[in-house]
């Protein structure tokens, strides 16, 4: 008697699985962002696309290995100033992600809009990533 065992291509995972990453942009960058929708994630896995997603005058973006690594883009409003963002991504299944995100409010009276951009692993353009973010008053 012949007995088969199967092999699945992907190691097993333990879920949820906290992902790195590294910021992209920082804070204060001279690039603009467009064509992205508030609160809503886009994966960037080609320099096409992002360069349809970031649009620089005088500033070299940082190049990114797109075989190996994915950017991610969220951008937002605040209804006050913003002191800080904390982000944490999380894998917690084979082709979904939480992104949970904290806008730390300063009180001032502006309102600035805000930029999430990251470098993580690699992931497929057809990964599902939900977005959480929440606002809190330093």
């Amino acid at each position: 008697m012949m007995s088969f065992v199967g092999f699945s291509c992907e190691e097993d995972e333990d879920y949820p699985m906290q992902m790195t990453f590294e910021k992209y942009l920082p804070n204060d960058n001279k690039c603009g962002v467009i064509d992205i929708v508030q609160n809503e994630v886009v994966i960037v896995n080609g320099e096409e696309k992002l360069k349809k997603h970031i649009v620089c005058e005088n500033v070299e973006l940082p190049k990114i290995n797109f075989v190996k690594h994915s950017l991610l883009l969220v951008k937002g409003q605040s209804v006050s100033g913003v002191g800080d963002i904390n982000i944490s991504l999380n894998k917690v299944d084979v082709d979904k992600y939480v992104m949970d995100v904290v806008v730390h409010e300063d009180m001032t009276t502006a309102a600035p809009s805000w930029l999430i951009s990251i470098v993580t692993p690699k992931i497929k353009d057809t990964d599902v990533i939900t977005l959480n973010v929440s606002y809190k008053n330093i």
